[in-house]
């Protein structure tokens, strides 16, 4: 499937571990993430048709082969969607979430699954200044230079938003799942 990036702005507030944890939880009941148990019960509801749309050329040889590993996986799988963020991160696992559910912690320095704040000389050279508004942030969004500040793999970064130069909104973005 591939890496995902994604994006969200919160309310500010000075906590940005307590805003991670509270937008993450938002998420999650939201259910606006990919979860393999749904995935897998829509590719079952879709039937053989749903072959084309994600089969793996190297892993099944036909149509059927695919459809019995599809549906012998259901049958070994729990059956109700995940009641948890941390039973969905289990049931996802390495294929991750490909949402802020696969962050887990705002940290200091760059980590698998942490969030690192955006250094001030790369907003600066961002945006052209170290309090950038949501308009410069969007403008910035479908471009690849803010993406390029990301390490590859399951991470994140943020910056606070300001309106009228203060602090109105947290930007957090990243890439994760697989």
């Amino acid at each position: 499937m591939g890496a995902s990036s994604w994006y969200y702005f919160v309310p500010y507030q000075e906590d940005v571990s307590h805003a991670l944890q509270d937008l993450r939880q938002q998420v999650f009941e939201e259910g606006d993430y990919l979860s393999l148990w749904e995935q897998t019960r829509a590719m079952i509801e879709a039937g053989r048709d749903a072959y084309h749309l994600f089969h793996k050329e190297q892993d099944y040889d036909t149509v059927e082969q695919w459809f019995r590993a599809l549906e012998d996986e259901w049958e070994r799988g729990p059956k109700q969607p995940p009641q948890t963020i941390e039973e969905l991160l289990k049931r996802n696992d390495a294929q991750g979430t490909h949402s802020i559910l696969d962050i887990t912690r705002v940290s200091s320095v760059p980590a698998f699954g942490a969030m690192t704040s955006l250094e001030k000389q790369v907003m600066l050279r961002l945006f052209g200044t170290d309090r950038p508004t949501r308009e410069m942030i969007e403008a910035m969004i479908a471009g690849s230079t803010l993406w390029a500040t990301l390490q590859r793999g399951w991470s994140a970064r943020y910056c606070i938003v300001y309106r009228n130069a203060v602090p109105h909104e947290l930007f957090f973005f990243g890439i994760s799942g697989d």
